[in-house]
């Protein structure tokens, strides 16, 4: 583990002469654009799950198209009604109830219709709080922003594992969160303001679930790792564990968290213990009646155990994997990206239309026996293997409609790309002027 957080500076790296994320996040990668101008291969070798990474900018405005202090007061009417969407919070203080920011209004006529009442989040009484030294967090602030939403989605294409995005907009001078540690690994972008973080060693590395920083208010003692200035444009990585507290400098300040949770060891482990146990009765068996009193049980266990898990092969792995991936991207989703456009398009389809995958959707193309499935967000599309050859071309680049899939019927082919469009996969480009 490294004991030294690593700053890149223009001293060491190129930094790009460019303004805002969104402006070249189509030509670059996701990551790249984030973490720039760190190398990824660099980033990935060296920092992830390894050690934090500060990469500071003289770019103030390097994240304005990412989101901004507009896109919370839209959040805030939008997303109204989603009370556990939001949380006003201020470190050493209780968090504010929803008596604090939610009024609940009467529905319209209610003496006539019987309709009940309606509970809404108040941004006005939110400003009040944030006077009083509180932090707002939208949790999953995807939900509510769909250029987060698109960030997240070619983060996880990229890096493989789920995304989420929380929102943190802090009045000058104040700390939202007490001290804690994530047990995901975190990109953290700062949109305005600056923080100061205050980054700790981890007592557990890469911690799981179940081993969080500490029990009710106790906090065990920690040891400083580094003190880093995050200012407009700059961007933080921490692996999970590292604990962190961070205070915002004398002006309003709001970054957004890219919370990462990949694939680990111990996840394809339970998938393969499911798949293990639909070949092995063994393992789905009771425990023997009384086992919890039985003092050599421990021993036996592990040795039948042992055996039985020592016969694993590939094929399991292989079955758990399959089974790893589907659950990933059953907890993803897929964002609108002009779809009701695209349906438009895809009605008058002709052999000059430009064809070419999204790339704001994350997918796995991933082959078995006289079939191909492609992996989606919230659900596995199945196809003929006679669509796999398409699915390899159309990966490469844009692919004219006429071009595409001569191997398949002329029905089977318009099917095909129908179907693909309308699941988000595929872009049709009009080609019309």
């Amino acid at each position: 583990m490294c004991s030294v957080i690593v700053t890149a500076s223009a001293h060491s790296y190129t930094v790009f002469s460019c303004t805002t994320i969104l402006s070249f996040a189509c030509s670059k990668r996701v990551l790249e654009t984030l973490i720039s101008p760190v190398e990824v291969d660099t980033f990935l070798a060296e920092f992830w799950e390894r050690a934090p990474l500060h990469v500071p900018r003289d770019v103030p405005g390097y994240f304005a198209d990412l989101f901004d202090v507009s896109d919370i007061e839209e959040s805030l009417v939008v997303g109204a009604r989603d009370l556990d969407r939001f949380a006003l919070v201020k470190a050493g203080v209780p968090q504010a109830t929803f008596d604090d920011y939610v009024v609940t209004s009467p529905a319209i006529r209610w003496k006539s219709t019987g309709n009940a009442p309606a509970s809404h989040i108040d941004p006005r009484k939110v400003a009040a709080l944030l006077e009083r030294g509180y932090t707002l967090v939208i949790k999953d602030a995807a939900l509510l922003s769909a250029r987060l939403q698109r960030t997240c989605n070619r983060l996880q294409r990229e890096l493989g594992a789920y995304v989420g995005a929380n929102v943190y907009f802090t009045p000058a001078g104040a700390q939202g969160l007490d001290v804690h540690h994530d047990t995901h690994d975190t990109l953290t972008v700062q949109i305005e303001g600056s923080k100061t973080w205050r980054v700790y060693e981890p007592l557990v590395e890469l911690p799981l679930e179940s081993q969080q920083l500490h029990r009710g208010t106790q906090v065990p003692a920690l040891t400083l790792h580094s003190t880093v200035r995050l200012d407009a444009g700059e961007t933080l990585y921490l692996p999970r564990g590292y604990a962190h507290e961070a205070v915002a400098a004398g002006e309003r300040a709001l970054h957004v968290t890219f919370a990462l949770a990949p694939l680990r060891a111990i996840d394809l482990v339970h998938e393969m213990i499911d798949v293990a146990a639909t070949g092995d009765v063994a393992l789905r068996r009771a425990l023997p009646i009384g086992w919890h009193d039985d003092p050599a049980f421990a021993a036996t266990f592990a040795r039948q155990t042992a055996m039985q898990l020592g016969s694993l092969n590939a094929d399991v792995v292989a079955a758990a994997a399959h089974g790893a991936l589907t659950g990933l991207f059953a907890s993803s989703r897929s964002e609108s990206n002009a779809a009701f456009d695209q349906q438009q398009l895809v009605a008058k389809l002709g052999p000059e239309s430009l064809l070419q995958v999204n790339a704001d959707l994350p997918f796995l193309v991933r082959e078995r026996a006289n079939a191909v499935d492609v992996l989606l967000p919230g659900k596995m599309l199945g196809f003929s293997a006679a669509c796999l050859a398409a699915l390899q071309l159309l990966q490469r680049g844009p692919v004219r409609y006429a071009d595409l899939a001569p191997e398949l019927s002329a029905n089977d082919r318009q099917l095909f790309v129908k179907t693909l469009v309308r699941e988000g996969m595929l872009l049709i480009e009009d080609t019309r002027n």
